[in-house]
């Protein structure tokens, strides 16, 4: 009595091998892996062949930590190193993070590119910001559902955006004089207009 061998095509190599060559896989539908078990075997080979390198810097002979080029403490150190030469870069990162977390909308926002949109100026006190020392804030903060996008994002001076914390009424902190001092001028302002057209008239 002869049995018929069943054939199945690998999703690696593409070849017609015997069901026999491939793994057992219970979520499968037709109860086999993907890949026959050579391809499965040479690809773990050559896993652990990238993870018994020696780390990168100088002096050190310990093992690269899992697939990277260094050991595990020279991959923090160069981590942190990153972190601290670019602080802009990574509270944008940790920011855009927060806002996806939390569902809302999100867009690539160029520290740069919103800087120069407001021409530098601090959105709450109106004052010129350093490049050097600013913080992109939200005009409508994180926390009641502002998103993270050029229209809800404008500079500020850290401490001016400190003041402000999270609530969106920013006149609730320090920085109201200057614009209550911007506000009466401007109703001065357009009442000697109104009053100036009533004579012309």
């Amino acid at each position: 009595m002869s049995t018929t061998v069943t054939m199945k095509r690998c999703g690696t190599c593409r070849a017609e091998k015997a069901t026999t060559d491939f793994y057992k896989a219970t979520s499968s539908q037709e109860g086999l892996r993907p890949r026959c078990k050579a391809c499965i075997n040479a690809a773990g080979a050559k896993y652990l062949d990238r993870t018994d390198r020696i780390c990168g810097a100088a002096g050190c002979l310990v093992l690269a930590y899992m697939r990277g080029n260094y050991c595990k403490p020279h991959a923090a150190a160069n981590s942190a190193t990153w972190q601290r030469n670019n602080l802009d870069k990574l509270a944008a990162y940790q920011s855009e993070l927060r806002a996806r977390r939390k569902g809302l909308f999100v867009e690539y926002v160029d520290r740069r590119i919103a800087y120069d949109l407001s021409d530098g100026v601090c959105h709450l006190c109106f004052e010129h910001c350093d490049y050097d020392d600013f913080h992109l804030d939200h005009i409508l903060p994180e926390s009641l559902g502002g998103e993270y996008s050029y229209e809800n994002l404008a500079p500020s001076h850290p401490k001016c955006n400190m003041e402000k914390g999270a609530t969106p009424n920013w006149m609730a902190s320090s920085v109201d004089v200057a614009f209550e001092t911007w506000l009466v001028e401007a109703e001065y302002e357009a009442m000697y207009d109104d009053a100036r057209k009533a004579a012309v008239a």
